[in-house]
């Protein structure tokens, strides 16, 4: 009996994971599993061109588009299959690999395309801000500012990002913010204020914990300036998934 393959786009992010789009690209030819699926590869050319691609991708009834890179570029593919029958897949190839991470897909290619062609599909929650959505963890503060300035620079990697954050640390200032949750308004001061739907900014470093990312919910992590003598503290309780210490 003849059965329907599937549709599965990969789009990859020739600049992730240190630009190894020749090497992911044949490993993509010799892994995926012919029998289930017809596939095509799609390099992003500029930013915006991921979600251009998964737009039209939609529009031609693709099964399955997958998100080679890093955080922005699945978040940035995620946008236009919210709400429709084509699922998101991810190979993660970026520098914190945050969503990937907390989803348990492994950062392997190898293991990562053995994932897809295992087929399993569930639901995940996304947050909606403004007119854009966040599948993992977005940030007001100086969460969100070196977020930005990693996404400007033209270098990768946990270093260069552990480096704008140290660089970035004296001259941020705190701020004053108004949260309003359940009915109940608080003022406070904040440093970082993160609104997670996964439980990790990226490497392992864990904003919220207890994050789940199908209870319908969405978790803010708020911490105020620690001194510098602190500041190795904090690192080590985000990496002990215990930064709720310090969350006020």
């Amino acid at each position: 009996m003849l059965t329907t393959k599937k549709k599965l786009l990969f789009i990859l992010n020739p600049i992730a994971g240190g630009g190894k789009s020749l090497f992911i690209e044949q490993r993509i030819n010799d892994l995926i599993d012919k029998n289930i699926f017809d596939y095509s590869i799609e390099f992003t050319k500029h930013a915006g061109h991921a979600k251009k691609i998964a737009e039209n991708a939609v529009a031609k009834y693709f099964d399955i588009v997958t998100a080679i890179g890093g955080d922005g570029t699945i978040n940035e593919i995620a946008e236009p299959l919210l709400h429709t029958n084509t699922a998101l897949a991810i190979i993660p190839r970026g520098s914190g690999n945050g969503l990937a991470r907390h989803m348990d897909i492994p950062l392997n290619v190898y293991h990562a395309i053995q994932k897809i062609n295992r087929g399993s599909i569930s639901k995940i929650d996304v947050i909606k801000i403004n007119n854009a959505i966040s599948v993992n963890v977005s940030g007001i503060g100086f969460d969100g500012w070196v977020a930005n300035e990693f996404a400007k620079s033209s270098k990768r990697g946990f270093l260069n990002y552990a480096k704008l954050t140290l660089n970035g640390y004296k001259k941020f200032p705190q701020c004053q913010i108004k949260l309003i949750a359940d009915g109940e308004e608080t003022e406070t001061i904040s440093f970082i204020t993160a609104i997670a739907n996964s439980s990790q900014f990226g490497n392992n470093a864990f904003v919220a914990p207890l994050a789940n990312i199908q209870d319908g919910l969405m978790d803010i992590s708020i911490i105020r300036k620690p001194p510098a003598l602190q500041l190795p503290m904090i690192f080590y309780l985000l990496f002990k998934k215990q930064i709720e210490k310090v969350v006020t």
